[in-house]
């Protein structure tokens, strides 16, 4: 067994034993706050190194944050709420670097020379390079008669959510930014960014090409036509 394999073991064996520690003794759980530095980064770090290992999402790390402190002010959850976001945008950060490695070996064995070759029947064909790929990385190459191949599912899904960014991107780029230039889709988009991978507004806002002052008043107007169309949704309910 290699050194990065007893590690994981061991970091595995730690987070086990700190859960099983907090749901025995919650009452001897620290309190979620700026008094407690050293315990923050600790659990910080150690919500990192799981959610690289296993993944993570905003459920998950709330859930780990509860376990782990006492949650009970306004204040608390203020620092909970910044520590999870610290940790989905790290997590997210090293997530996308992986899949951009992944895409450009999959893209070099695909660029990669074919082959010629005898198949059963004895008829000279052409055969195409494929990479064969485990867990994150192309680990080897294979041939077949089949130009077509399908992207891993989670990578396909990494290349459709960048494929809407550079849509999005290439607009903003081109386009004289406002409020009116901006569609509702653009700004849900956004939000995902904030509330699931963690984003601040003005990383967001240097991502997607806009000024962090246009992305506020984009952000509150949607937000005040999404209260006023939940507003009459509920008369309509009421009504009826």
């Amino acid at each position: 067994m290699s050194m990065v394999d007893n590690a994981e073991q061991a970091d595995s064996k730690t987070e086990q034993g700190t859960d099983q520690q907090t749901e025995t003794k919650q009452g001897s759980k620290p309190v979620l706050s700026e008094s407690n530095q050293i315990e923050l980064y600790k659990a910080r770090d150690r919500y990192i190194k799981r959610a690289k290992r296993k993944g993570s999402n905003r459920t998950e790390l709330e859930k780990y944050l509860h376990q782990d402190f006492k949650i009970v002010k306004p204040t608390h959850y203020k620092k909970a709420e910044s520590i999870t976001k610290a940790v989905l945008y790290e997590y997210h950060s090293y997530r996308d670097q992986i899949m951009q490695n992944l895409y450009s070996e999959i893209k070099q064995v695909l660029a990669g020379t074919e082959k010629w070759t005898i198949n059963t029947e004895g008829e000279l064909t052409t055969i195409y390079p494929k990479p064969v790929v485990s867990g994150d990385r192309v680990r080897d190459i294979t041939y077949t008669e089949d130009r077509a191949y399908y992207y891993p599912p989670e990578l396909w899904e990494w290349m459709m959510e960048q494929e809407e960014l550079e849509h999005y991107r290439e607009i903003n780029r081109t386009r004289r930014s406002s409020i009116k230039r901006i569609d509702n889709e653009q700004v849900r988009l956004w939000l995902y960014y904030m509330d699931e991978r963690g984003y601040s507004r003005k990383q967001l806002a240097d991502l997607f090409l806009v000024s962090n002052a246009l992305m506020a008043r984009r952000i509150k107007k949607y937000k005040q036509e999404q209260d006023k169309q939940d507003e009459q949704t509920l008369k309509t309910k009421q009504a009826d």
